[in-house]
């Protein structure tokens, strides 16, 4: 089927599918020109471990670091993506989830272990204002120091020997993710061709309904049978006097 018989299609059953048009138009325009655009701003900080415990030389040349409890809970896990889960799991509490959201930080916002390293993570921020971006990272990095210090502080981890962290990147600017958008209006001209074809269906089998029972109709008024098979005709006989009339 060539572009022109797709023309001729649509165009003959207008009625159905110029409302179609109309609506997909209408959702394009809202998407692209109404639609609240998205911003992304990252941000990313190392997980930094304590120094090794004193040895005995050091605790006998100074007998003071014999009364610091250097021992730490989240160290005895072994491996950095332990720690890494645990603060993604504080900061993905419902409570945390709420103050977050109270103070600004939206609800879109991401926080995962870096692809390169278990020791690091990753922030993504998302605002529909480059500002609201920004915050948004802002703040969630904040909340992950800070799950990652209470969590220690809880377990009376001496300060010295404390898991840090360090920043890698700040939140300085945001972007506009263009993917949002794309992907809500390949959706709602997907959609659009997806009524216009099932529409279209619709009003050619209504169509070819009415066509056949207009040709029964037009049939059974010409004489045929509802069997379709046509009424014999057969001229009357001629009577026995009327055969000798016309002898004579």
């Amino acid at each position: 089927m060539d572009l022109i018989s797709i023309f001729r299609t649509v165009w003959r059953h207008k009625l159905v599918t110029i409302p179609i048009i109309l609506l997909t138009c209408l959702g394009a325009f809202y998407v692209v020109a109404v639609k609240a655009p998205v911003y992304q701003a990252s941000a990313s900080f190392a997980l930094v471990y304590p120094p090794a415990p004193p040895t005995d030389a050091q605790i006998a040349a100074n007998p003071k670091l014999g009364k610091i409890n250097t021992s730490n809970p989240l160290l005895g896990y072994g491996q950095t993506s332990a720690v890494t889960q645990i603060v993604i799991s504080l900061v993905g509490d419902p409570s945390s989830q709420q103050a977050l959201q109270k103070a600004g930080a939206g609800t879109q916002y991401q926080i995962v272990a870096s692809a390169n390293s278990t020791q690091i993570m990753s922030i993504t921020g998302v605002g529909s204002t480059p500002q609201a971006a920004v915050r948004s990272a802002k703040l969630v990095t904040q909340a992950a120091k800070d799950a990652l210090h209470q969590v220690q502080a809880n377990q009376g981890v001496n300060p010295r020997y404390m898991i840090t962290s360090y920043q890698l990147v700040v939140p300085n600017q945001a972007a506009q993710k263009l993917s949002g958008k794309l992907r809500s209006l390949v959706a709602v001209l997907g959609l659009g061709v997806l009524l216009m074809f099932i529409g279209i269906s619709i009003a050619e089998a209504i169509g070819k309904g009415k066509g056949k029972g207009q040709v029964e109709s037009s049939a059974v008024a010409g004489g045929q049978m509802s069997t379709g098979r046509p009424y014999l005709y057969s001229e009357p006989e001629e009577s026995p006097r009327s055969s000798r009339f016309r002898s004579r």
